[in-house]
């Protein structure tokens, strides 16, 4: 026989914060003055926001983003051959198979190493500043 475990019972979150989240959007609703007929009326003005969502210009987009779209790629390639020509030699120094020098192998083991941690070290401290940051109207970044 198969033990299949009981269905756990309804949050008190849920049994609270649905009909919270009713009254709370009812009160909204007065305050910013909302009138369901109104709502009814304009729905008939979707079009000016849904027709450009639904056929872009794509005419447009090409002319202004085909070179910047083609430099990207191109960037992109030239990383990936640098990265790999910098890296490969670096891989057969830092494995123990192809460096028989335990103090090479160590130095090179331990940059490889180094710049592993790189990433590591800058981004959780950007993800943690961002919502420090201010930007101006003047495009600089201000903490």
């Amino acid at each position: 026989m198969i033990n299949i475990p009981q269905k756990p019972s309804v949050s008190y979150l849920v049994t609270l914060g649905i009909p919270f989240a009713f009254i709370f959007s009812i009160f909204s609703f007065s305050r910013i003055g909302f009138n369901l007929q109104d709502f009814k009326d304009n729905l008939e003005n979707r079009a000016i926001v849904t027709e450009p969502l639904f056929n872009p210009k794509w005419r447009w987009a090409w002319e202004n983003t085909s070179e910047a779209l083609l430099e990207t790629i191109q960037i992109a390639i030239l990383a990936s051959i640098i990265g790999c020509a910098f890296a490969l030699p670096l891989a057969f120094y830092a494995s123990r198979a192809t460096n028989l020098n335990k103090y090479s192998y160590f130095i090179y083991k331990s940059f490889l190493n180094l710049v592993r941690t790189i990433p590591d070290l800058f981004w959780d401290p950007c993800q943690f500043g961002k919502p420090l940051l201010v930007r101006d109207g003047h495009g600089r970044v201000d903490l």
